[in-house]
């Protein structure tokens, strides 16, 4: 609002409610500057307003006006985060959902579905924690802006396994050593297992049990 004409030589215009209803989340007037005045804030509710305001200036002279606005309904809410990239077991985990539409205050839950153990969904829209076990988890949220309007969003999180995870052990490792070394079967659990002996090439029955430390008993 814009005041023309008035004497603001001892100070700024000053703005008065009159009559009427200005829009649902909306306040005023204010004083901005020496002669503009607003009506400010974030309206909540559709629909059409008319209000009136008064203006004085420095001397006295005042002036009435009516004043029209119009609020539109918002645009429906919608989940704009589409998809949410893989985790693993054991890594922290965090993405941050997003909407668009409505008015903001956006809050979000769980609907259907299981997320990953160890991951949760907070009001704030955040997926969050660490996953312990590995899978696919299928899981739909809600998010409701803040007069009530709702929509949701279908998810299919993916936990991939880690090394030292608890996955299918990969089997043992076999190290064959040459030259009469022992051969060595290392399994990856920590366990040392002595197979046998290898020498290249083989030695007589005789050589080997010497080549081993094998001392023959005498014979009775």
């Amino acid at each position: 609002m814009h005041a023309t004409g008035c004497d603001t030589t001892t100070g700024p215009v000053q703005w008065a409610f009159v009559a009427g209803r200005v829009p649902v989340g909306m306040t005023g007037p204010s004083t901005q500057g020496q002669d503009a005045g607003a009506v400010s804030g974030r309206p909540t509710v559709e629909g059409s307003y008319a209000f009136q305001m008064q203006v004085t200036d420095s001397a006295g002279a005042t002036d009435t006006e009516t004043f029209h606005i119009t609020v539109l309904a918002p645009r429906p809410v919608t989940v704009t985060t589409l998809d949410l990239a893989p985790g693993a077991v054991g890594k922290s985990y965090w993405v941050n959902l997003r909407a668009d539409g409505g008015i903001p205050g956006y809050l979000w839950s769980l609907s259907t579905g299981e997320l990953p153990p160890g991951v949760n969904l907070t009001t704030s829209g955040a997926v969050a924690g660490t996953p312990t076990a590995p899978g696919i988890y299928a899981f739909t949220v809600e998010v409701t802006d803040c007069p009530g309007a709702a929509a949701t969003q279908t998810y299919s999180l993916t936990v991939n396994n880690t090394p030292g995870s608890g996955g299918p052990d990969p089997g043992p490792l076999d190290v064959s050593l040459h030259d009469g070394e022992l051969r060595e079967e290392i399994d990856l659990l920590g366990d040392l297992m002595v197979a046998g002996a290898h020498s290249e090439p083989p030695l007589p029955e005789g050589e080997l049990d010497a080549h081993l430390g094998v001392e023959e008993t005498p014979a009775e």
